[in-house]
């Protein structure tokens, strides 16, 4: 547990960077996708949401899973009611998604590396399970998309 904790201090300490390395990452040229905006106000809240995101997955580390997806829950569904994510297909934004979990990944084995000495190959593989899990969780792009389908019916756009 102890270094499940010093794991997620390292996590929250590069949480602003791992959001940097995750807009990085990004190559959409598809227009009907919020990730293709040129707009500073817009390319700003993406990566304000992407930090929260990020800062959500890493509780995983220090709570249990039951307190973290109710947490995780009430975050998705403020997400699922974003006006510009309802605008962009729901694929771009579960892509997104595996695109940081991608990152968050090579930020373990960063502190992996850094502490080879007191982290061995059951912690990391533990560690690499416990993100893979959720970020794969068809429980979790379930309840989005049901959360994008009811928001998108409420503004009448339709799904």
């Amino acid at each position: 547990m102890h270094q499940k904790r010093e794991l997620y201090d390292f996590l929250k300490e590069h949480s602003h960077q791992i959001s940097e390395d995750w807009y990085a990452s990004i190559d959409e040229q598809d227009p009907a996708s919020i990730y293709a905006s040129n707009n500073q106000a817009v390319v700003n809240e993406l990566r304000s949401k992407n930090h929260e995101y990020v800062e959500q997955i890493i509780q995983l580390f220090i709570h249990d899973e039951c307190e973290f997806y109710n947490a995780f829950k009430a975050w998705s569904e403020e997400l699922a009611k974003d006006v510009k994510h309802l605008d962009t297909p729901l694929h771009y934004v579960i892509r997104e998604f595996f695109s940081t979990k991608k990152v968050l990944l090579s930020y373990i084995k960063k502190y992996a590396l850094l502490n080879k000495d007191k982290v061995d190959f059951d912690d990391i593989f533990s560690w690499t399970e416990i993100v893979i899990k959720f970020v794969n969780s068809h429980d979790l792009y379930r309840g989005l998309s049901s959360k994008y389908k009811q928001a998108l019916s409420c503004t009448g756009r339709g799904y």
